[in-house]
């Protein structure tokens, strides 16, 4: 086990956890740093390499989230031609990282970005192939799967002690077979096989996915309006939806020189509270999963003839949400 940085843990836990931490420490005699270091090791002793086991259902909303946010690739260092399979996933949502975090290891860090902070989860090496290994059954992307398949067979030539010509060739290829898929191994077809099934759609509306409410003031009246929207530059999933629960189909060209073509779902009023209804059993982003409660609540009082009070209560939880 690494040495542990006790003055950074006790920045980082909550007060009732301290408390807990002083009671064991006046129990065991100790003072609080030396408790502090005997119950983690303790409770880590033996169980370092056992993982949060996991349902197909949720295999395959962390799947969703990996084909919306997530990057599987190859990558090479600058200086030396080394390459390193690899696993991305970002989220606003922190419990979303420490999810997978959780269930495959990996390590997690902090981005400022201008708009909004952001937790990265990623690994590295061989916690990368054998995440990936796990992950290949429930990905739907086809460029995400052959991403996958690249990491995979990467992964066969780890237990080469010696690096021939050969084995560091074939490290290259599947490097630039992988960057190429990343770039621009796009599915841009309306055509699907296979639905993904609900658990994984849910993923994608976590990742790319959007609950709107709109409001519209007049003289006379104030009109709200209720909508899912889920716009991506891979068509796939974009199907899925259209499949799965009807609504609107439409391809957005790009604004901009260099850009790809998107595709975008959508669907408005009651049938959005329905969907968001469906969705919400499986979501775990609790900003989204609480964007659709809104939406789920707006769509009971579609056809209200009262005031707008609760409609306006409801439209300024929603702004405090996404502001």
């Amino acid at each position: 086990m690494k040495e542990l940085n006790v003055k950074y843990i006790r920045t980082r836990i909550d007060s009732e956890t301290y408390n807990k931490f002083r009671i064991y420490s006046l129990q065991k005699g100790m003072n609080f740093n030396e408790a502090l270091i005997d119950l983690i090791k303790t409770s880590t002793q033996g169980i370092d390499n056992q993982k949060y086991p996991i349902s197909d259902d949720d295999m395959y909303y962390m799947a969703g989230l990996l084909d919306g946010d997530g990057t599987i690739c190859i990558t090479k260092e600058k200086t030396r031609e080394s390459y390193s399979p690899a696993v991305h996933l970002s989220s606003t949502d922190f419990d979303i990282v420490k999810f997978f975090q959780m269930r495959f290891g990996g390590t997690i860090r902090n981005v400022d970005s201008t708009k909004k902070r952001k937790f990265v989860w990623y690994a590295q090496g061989i916690e990368a192939i054998d995440t990936v290994t796990e992950f290949l059954p429930f990905i739907f992307l086809t460029r995400k799967v052959h991403a996958a398949k690249c990491v995979i067979e990467f992964g066969k030539t780890l237990s080469e002690h010696k690096l021939s010509k050969e084995i560091i060739d074939s490290r290259k290829n599947l490097y630039l077979q992988s960057k190429n898929t990343n770039a621009h191994g796009h599915n841009q077809s309306f055509n699907i096989g296979i639905i993904p099934p609900i658990q994984y759609l849910a993923g994608i509306f976590d990742a790319e996915g959007c609950a709107r409410v709109t409001r519209c003031k007049s003289q006379y009246s104030t009109q709200y309006g209720i909508a899912l929207l889920v716009k991506m530059c891979d068509y796939e999933p974009i199907v899925a939806f259209h499949k799965t629960y009807g609504g609107n189909l439409c391809e957005c060209k790009p604004g901009k020189t260099g850009r790809k073509p998107s595709a975008l779902w959508r669907i408005n009023g009651k049938e959005a509270g329905n969907i968001a209804k469906n969705i919400m059993q499986f979501s775990r982003c609790k900003r989204k999963g609480e964007c659709l409660s809104i939406i789920n609540e707006f769509s009971a009082l579609i056809g209200y003839r009262g005031t707008n009070t609760k409609r306006e209560l409801l439209y300024s939880r929603y702004k405090e949400l996404v502001k």
